[in-house]
Formats: structure tokens, C-alpha cells, sequence
């Protein structure tokens, strides 16, 4: 029987038998607060005549409190214990109903990130029931594949009758091929063919050749002992894979402590492998049911796809009352415009798409309150955590105006139109989007043009024929004013190099000072051939390598962007002073 607890947290049933009645709570206790062990405190005080009908009756708490405490914690994981505001309503909730701790001290429960073992779970019983127990710890070697915590057995002595099912045959587990020959060479062994000629005849044939096959079956098809948890999917290769893997888990927990012990990386590698093998067989076996169903049975496989999941892939504690959700279907003939409502992409009359998303959140949320009206919840945040169960909207489409003569029109119309024949473009009515998006279409290309003609382009094209661009934008989007107006200035020649200060009248001479007055002094000469410059560019080459006497790599990649800033205020380059007058 189900207990009527109020909280999504916690699961509690109430078995009965010959020995009285069991109650077990399935609990789930954050990090951050207590609200389920004050419901359950709360469901305790007001329901103890449900829970324990009996003065002999017991309790088991099955509990991820979350919560460190010396009494079950490690000593090594002092630095773990919960402060007293969380962990006291525990202990006086557990001192309440006398309950005592069936998992031993110390035992650890969970394998963290960084390796290391902690105690978050535990098993309580009540105290006149404690004695029934002869066996509670953790099962390392049966422990799941890609799961962090440990399964707890526990073992209680009760003296309840179990009626086992009779073994069958293991058909799945054979060479069909082996068993046909042999049946085939006991068939031959029969009495000679003949025809049948009355009912007698047809009755002992049949017998004989049910004897045959059934003897057959008896010496070659092994028997099993039936499982109720074995699935349809499962194999022999599993079984031995499972087995693999279980040795192997117990192997890594014996030597957890050894970070480098090889017996950690075969762990990993089995569970790997079984892991894979499982999807592997269960999509196979899928696969086989959809492909060989009967048409009466399509229904029954909608149903499996489209109800929640039942083995707890959503939640830790799934959901025993899933509300009714019926979907909302609306029926649109476009498929470009549902192909639109995808698209999240910033185009033309977005803000139309834009508009239908905000519609269809507001009901959403308006759903939301007249389910919940004590926990209101604007459209944004419940855009921000979506509840599946409270709203489904679908757009599906379908064929509009099939057979309508009007829309037949409509459509021999629109391909004349696309042929050519179409009226005159005064007579037109015209879109004010695709007018923007055809000027600025045409203003792009414009500026193309005649940034090609202009002179500074003969200075940034052997650099990067796409300057300006968005990749550039991009580069210097993280540096301040004076970084971004360097790189600026270096792509474009108009650095505080010689060169150009000479040709604005700010310098005496277009050549370096420090080779001879030779060579002009210019973005080239100044990054990748001064002399003067040599240890700073040692400096530069031996952090980028050899690319650092590439200079479109030293000005337009990400990666040169400190070090060549670096570059330039160690070198201290100062032009020439300007003449006096």
C-alpha cells in the first residue's frame, strides 16, 4: 500500500504480511535545506497509527540525506561534517522514533570526481527490528556501469515461503543448426511413410512425431532456472561480459587507493564494452520488434515511444501520478513557415517568429498558474525551466485547400509570375524588408568598390585583402583603446614609424637611424629586419616560433596579439624628432 506522503521527495509504501506490517521511505534530502526531513517528520506525527499499525511494526528509511556526520562518516572526512543547523534535525528525528543506523560506520557509500570516497547515503531501522537484519554493506563488484554510488544489499531474516517457478528451455542459447540434423536423423528412424487413411492413422502419426520432437528437445536444449528480471534482449555474452566486468569493479575497489594501479583502467574499459554491448542488443532487439509487428500491434508501440519513461532516466524517483498533458495541435498547409519557427537565426521579419514563440510562453504560463496557483511563475522563468507536463503545442503540417479551385488558381498564377509573366513593377506592391535588405545589399557592394580604389588599400591588402572585416573586428574586441589602435595603425601604415611621419612633415628623414640611413623605416623594417630590434625579436620568434616572420600572422592572429604588444613597448621605438624652427 501506498502511504499519501505530500512531497516529491520522498516515497513511502506499507507492506503487510504474516509478521505485521514494514514501512519504507525512499528519501531524498538536499544539500541546502530540510524541507523532507521536516516532512517527514510532520507525515510521522500525524499518521503513526498508518505507518506502524502495531507496536511490533518497523521502519526502514532509505535515505540520500547529504548530510556528513562522525557517526557514519569517515574519520578521514572530518572536513566534510554538515554544520549543526543542518544535520541536528536529522539526529533529533532519528532519537524520536528510535531508530538505528544498519549500514556500518565508515562504509563508503560514493566515489567522488576527484576519486575520493564520502558517505551521502544511508539505512535506518527501527530498534526492535534491528536484530532481523544479518547483513547490510555495499556490492562494489555489481556496481553499474557509469554510476557513482554503490548498491547497498541488505539481508533481513524473514521466514517467508516463496513459491519458485519450473526451469524451461534455453531455445535462445542453441545451434539450430546442430538441432536440425539431429532431428532430422530421429525422424528417419520412424516407421516407413504410408498414407493416412483413417483418423486412427492421423492420430498416431502425430503422436510420433510430438514424441520425436519433444525427445529432441530433452537431450539437446538444456533447462534454466527462470528469472522475472531477465530482459527480452538479454544474451550468453552479456552474462559473461557482466561477470567480466563484476570481478573487475570488485578488483578497482579493493585497490581504490592506488590511483595508478592498472586494475582501475581494465575497470573502465569493461564498462565501456558492456555498456556499448547493452545498447547494442537492446536497440537490436528493437529494431527486430518494429520491423516483424503486426498492424494490429502499431498502436501498442506508440505508446511505448511517446509515454514517460520507466526506469528512472528522468528522474531519481519517478513521478507515481503523471498528470494528464494532451498535446495541442495547430494545422499549418506552409512549410516555410514552420521551417521558419526553427530557425533562431536573426532574418528577415523575425520579429514576427518572435512574436508566436512569446505567444505561445505566455500560455504556457497561464497553464502553469491555474495548476499551480499557490507558486506563480512568470513566462521567463518558465522559459528559463521548462515543464513538459504542463503544456504541448504542436504544428504539424497538412496538405490546405486540396481539391479548392480558387487555390488551383492561386497557383498556376504564382508560376507564370516565376516564368516572367507578371505585371509591371510600378503597378506592384512592394516589401519594405526586402527593400532594405536590396539597398543595403547594394550599399555593401558600393563600398567594396571604393575602398578598392582607395590608396590605403594598396597598404592593407598584402596584409589581408578583406580588411576591414568582422574577423578584425573580432581581433581586437578584447583590447582597450590604445592596444587596438596600434594594430590599427600598424595594418595600415600610418604607425609612428619614419616613413610616415616623414610624409606628414613629423620627422627629418624616411630612414632608420640605426642602419646607415640606408633603409627607409617602415612596418616591414621595423618588425622583421632591424638589426636594432634583434633580442626583442629573438624574444618574439622564440614564443611564436617560426610563423613570427610572417607579417600577416603578427598582425591579424589572436595568438601574436600580446606578444607582438609586448614586442613593441620593450623595443621603446621613438621616431626621429621633428626639425626645429
Amino acid at each position: 500500500m501506498q502511504l499519501p506522503i505530500l512531497s516529491n521527495d520522498i516515497t513511502a509504501a506499507c507492506f503487510s504480511g504474516e509478521l505485521g506490517h514494514l514501512s519504507l521511505f525512499n528519501i531524498y534530502n538536499d544539500c541546502t535545506h530540510n524541507e523532507s526531513t521536516t516532512s517527514l517528520a510532520s507525515f510521522l506525527s500525524s499518521n503513526l497509527s498508518l505507518v506502524l499499525p502495531a507496536p511490533t511494526d518497523s521502519m526502514v528509511w532509505l535515505r540520500d540525506i547529504n548530510r556528513h556526520h562522525p557517526l557514519w562518516e569517515s574519520e578521514t572526512n572530518r572536513q566534510l561534517n554538515s554544520p549543526p543547523n543542518l544535520v541536528r534535525p536529522l539526529l533529533d528525528l532519528i532519537e524520536a522514533y528510535d531508530m538505528d543506523l544498519a549500514l556500518p560506520s565508515g562504509v563508503p557509500m560514493y566515489e567522488t570526481c576527484t576519486h575520493k570516497w564520502t558517505r551521502p547515503n544511508n539505512v535506518w531501522v527501527s530498534h526492535h527490528a534491528f536484530d532481523l537484519i544479518t547483513s547490510c554493506t555495499t556490492t562494489p563488484h555489481i556496481r553499474p556501469p557509469n554510476a557513482d554510488h554503490l548498491l547497498i544489499v541488505m539481508t533481513v531474516d524473514l521466514m517467508i515461503s516463496r513459491t519458485d517457478k519450473p526451469p524451461t528451455r534455453d531455445f535462445r542459447g542453441i545451434d539450430f543448426n546442430d538441432f536440425n540434423k539431429a532431428l532430422k536423423t530421429n525422424l528417419a528412424l520412424l516407421s516407413p511413410r504410408s498414407h493416412i487413411l483413417t483418423k486412427a492413422d492421423f492420430d498416431s502419426a502425430v503422436l510420433s512425431l510430438t514424441s520425436t520432437i519433444q525427445q529432441t528437445i530433452g537431450d539437446l536444449i538444456p533447462l534454466q532456472k527462470p528469472c522475472p528480471f531477465t530482459k527480452c534482449w538479454w544474451s550468453s555474452n552479456l552474462t559473461a561480459l557482466k561477470k567480466k566486468k563484476n570481478c573487475l569493479s570488485n578488483t578497482a575497489h579493493k585497490v581504490r587507493h592506488i590511483r595508478d594501479h592498472p586494475a582501475h583502467v581494465l575497470h573502465k574499459q569493461a564498462i565501456k564494452e558492456f555498456a556499448k554491448t547493452i545498447d547494442k542488443a537492446a536497440t537490436d532487439h528493437w529494431t527486430d520488434w518494429l520491423e516483424n509487428i503486426s498492424p494490429s500491434q502499431i498502436y501498442l508501440a506508440n505508446r511505448y515511444i511517446t509515454e514517460d519513461p520507466s526506469d528512472a532516466s528522468s528522474t531519481h524517483i519517478p513521478a507515481l501520478r503523471t498528470p494528464p498533458c494532451s498535446p495541442v495541435i495547430i494545422g499549418s498547409d506552409s512549410q516555410a513557415t514552420i521551417q521558419a519557427l526553427m530557425n533562431q537565426r536573426s532574418h528577415l521579419a523575425h520579429h514576427l517568429l518572435n512574436h508566436i514563440h512569446t505567444l505561445a510562453e505566455h500560455l504556457h504560463a497561464t497553464h502553469y498558474k491555474l495548476r499551480h496557483p499557490s507558486t506563480p511563475l512568470s513566462a521567463k522563468q518558465l522559459h528559463a525551466d521548462y515543464q513538459h507536463d504542463i503544456f504541448d503545442l504542436q504544428i504539424h503540417w497538412n496538405p490546405g485547400h486540396v481539391d479548392f479551385p480558387p487555390n488551383k488558381r492561386a497557383d498556376a498564377v504564382a508560376k507564370s509570375t516565376a516564368a516572367g509573366m507578371s505585371s509591371p513593377s510600378c503597378l506592384l506592391l512592394h516589401s519594405i524588408p526586402a527593400l532594405h535588405h536590396t539597398n543595403l545589399t547594394q550599399l555593401r557592394h558600393e563600398w567594396k568598390r571604393r575602398w578598392k580604389r582607395s590608396p590605403r588599400f594598396r597598404y592593407t591588402s598584402p596584409i589581408d585583402s578583406s580588411l576591414p572585416s568582422n574577423s578584425y573586428l573580432k581581433l581586437i574586441n578584447g583590447l582597450d583603446h590604445g592596444q587596438s589602435a596600434i594594430l590599427t595603425q600598424l595594418c595600415t601604415a600610418h604607425s609612428p614609424l619614419n616613413q610616415h611621419l616623414f610624409r606628414i612633415r613629423h620627422s627629418v628623414t624616411p630612414v632608420c637611424p640605426h642602419c646607415g640611413g640606408l633603409i627607409p623605416k617602415r612596418v616591414t623594417h621595423y618588425l622583421l629586419q632591424c638589426p636594432h630590434y634583434q633580442y626583442e625579436r629573438h624574444i618574439l620568434r622564440h614564443k611564436l616560433k617560426c610563423k613570427a616572420d610572417s607579417l600577416p600572422f603578427l598582425l591579424l592572429d589572436s595568438i601574436t596579439t600580446l606578444p607582438l604588444l609586448k614586442f613593441i613597448r620593450t623595443s621603446k621605438c621613438s621616431p626621429t624628432p621633428p626639425p626645429t624652427s
